[in-house]
């Protein structure tokens, strides 16, 4: 879009004339998959919500960084960003970077650890949900002062 490519057409992600890309073949959609099934295969689930209600804050305990971790949110179809726009704000992490998006999945580093967030039911990545776990559906309440306040209620799959 057109102000997307205005955005980034001023920011270099690199101005360093020398460096190695490390993983590009990775980037071919087939092998892009392969690597993300590997990684959700073998990644913990957190059941809590990162983000602190009372005051926006967000902290997400990694207790082993060798492992990846998954988090779902509540995503019933493809422009559906309402709780992805209000844990973005919660992380403090910019909501309109499609860098890290593949169909309803976020994939983030969270201390040198492999993080997504799951849009489910609409990702086909909800797979990965275990039955017992119930998306979250986070908002972005305005309060009187018209501070903006983050709060979760229990998702619905339906």
């Amino acid at each position: 879009n057109y102000f997307h490519d205005m955005y980034f057409s001023k920011r270099s992600f690199n101005t360093l004339p020398d460096v190695e890309v490390i993983g590009v073949e990775t980037m071919l959609q087939e092998q892009y998959e392969g690597l993300l099934e590997y990684e959700l295969s073998r990644a913990r689930v957190l059941l809590e919500c990162p983000c602190n209600e009372a005051n926006g804050t967000s902290h997400i305990f990694i207790k082993d960084k060798e492992i990846p971790h998954i988090f779902f949110i509540q995503m019933k179809h493809s422009k559906d960003f309402n709780s992805w726009l209000a844990l973005a704000k919660c992380l403090h992490i910019w909501d309109l970077d499609a860098r890290g998006y593949h169909h309803g999945l976020w994939r983030l580093f969270i201390n040198e650890t492999p993080f997504f967030i799951i849009g489910a039911p609409f990702s086909p990545y909800s797979a990965y949900m275990p039955p017992e776990v119930t998306p979250m559906k986070l908002r972005i309440k305005k309060s009187q002062k018209n501070n903006l306040n983050l709060y979760a209620t229990t998702g619905t799959t339906g």
